[in-house]
């Protein structure tokens, strides 16, 4: 329902109009077209494309280009787990590079297994799409971006879910130059970054973070979340816990990053320091065990929250911290350092 009234009010903000040709395609290559980018070639401004549930691969189903076009490409079935478009590790996802504005939307699909020198999944430069109800799963990169690389980039994205994402170099979800993309409700898990910014590296940008779970990411150096300079993100009502290399968040040059109601927790590098130390205990923001509902590998992770978690929204002083409410009766315990560490070995 959030995502569908997002959408619905993007087309009237943008002048776009709600109604336009809708066509369908399947992963079988039946339907209206036989790829997702034949569909995309044919759409006019207001179309929607509409996939039905499966696996999108080969040829016409990775690396397509919206083409600056202000369309709708999205699952029938508005379950990302259900609709996959698996890039065999061939290629990246989508591309939006033609000034492609929040008219152009991406919605309730999975995009595994891409692959390229930058950006594994997604490629923005100066284009500014909206991306809901999305998941970015086990993409990566051989230098930025396991997952999505933003240059003069300001996309909305909102309930969507990064993991698994593996950059060799840098930004192991995400890469930000130059650009101010906004992440409402998002989660990012277990993405990997062999030196810095296991989650996202900025340079001259100002991400904003609402209500966004980071937690068991990793970086090689510094950053397990967050390797920012000459930028000033803001997060606000966000958890930062359980990553793997360095600190939570570490800045260069003139690098002034603002958080409210947010908890920093059990990062192996360090959680309130550097450049963020004096925000602690202000604001609203803590050093807290979230206790999530599970810690689990893989499948069996669980970033909902244990009834009385200090993050719920009836704890907290700031109402919900992190993209997940509470979803299991355990009562909250209390985690140890060595119990943390066992979570990498």
């Amino acid at each position: 329902m959030r995502g569908a009234a997002c959408l619905i009010g993007l087309m009237l903000a943008t002048g776009v109009p709600a109604a336009g040709s809708v066509y369908e395609v399947l992963p079988d290559g039946s339907g209206d077209f036989p790829t997702i980018q034949a569909a995309v070639d044919a759409a006019e401004n207001g179309d929607t494309i509409e996939l039905e549930d499966g696996t999108f691969t080969g040829a016409g189903n990775r690396a397509i280009d919206f083409s600056g076009k202000a369309i709708t490409v999205r699952s029938v079935s508005g379950d990302p787990q259900f609709c996959v478009i698996d890039c065999q590790a061939l290629g990246r996802g989508f591309v939006f590079d033609s000034g492609e504005t929040a008219a152009a939307v991406l919605s309730g699909v999975t995009i595994r297994n891409g692959h390229d020198d930058e950006a594994g999944a997604i490629l923005c430069d100066n284009a500014d799409p909206t991306f809901i109800n999305c998941v970015f799963r086990d993409n990566s990169a051989e230098d930025f971006a396991g997952a999505m690389f933003l240059w003069s980039a300001d996309p909305t994205i909102t309930d969507c879910v990064f993991s698994g994402n593996v950059s060799l170099h840098y930004g192991g979800a995400v890469h930000c130059l130059h650009s101010s993309p906004q992440f409402t409700d998002c989660t990012f898990s277990g993405n990997v970054a062999g030196y810095e910014a296991g989650v996202m590296r900025c340079i001259h940008s100002s991400p904003a973070f609402v209500g966004c779970t980071f937690v068991q990411n990793a970086s090689g150096e510094e950053g397990s979340a967050f390797h920012l300079t000459a930028s000033s993100p803001t997060l606000d009502g966000c958890i930062i816990a359980f990553g793997a290399g360095g600190e939570a968040v570490h800045c260069y040059y003139g690098s002034h990053p603002v958080l409210s109601c947010c908890d920093i927790f059990a990062n192996e590098g360090g959680d309130w320091t550097g450049c963020i130390q004096s925000q602690l205990g202000a604001g609203g923001n803590v050093s807290l065990d979230p206790a999530f509902c599970s810690l689990a590998p893989h499948e069996d992770q669980d970033w909902r929250l244990q009834s009385g978690s200090p993050c719920s929204a009836e704890e907290s002083g700031c109402g919900l911290i992190g993209a997940w409410g509470v979803g299991c009766d355990t009562p909250v315990r209390r985690v140890s350092w060595g119990a943390i560490k066992s979570l990498y070995r």
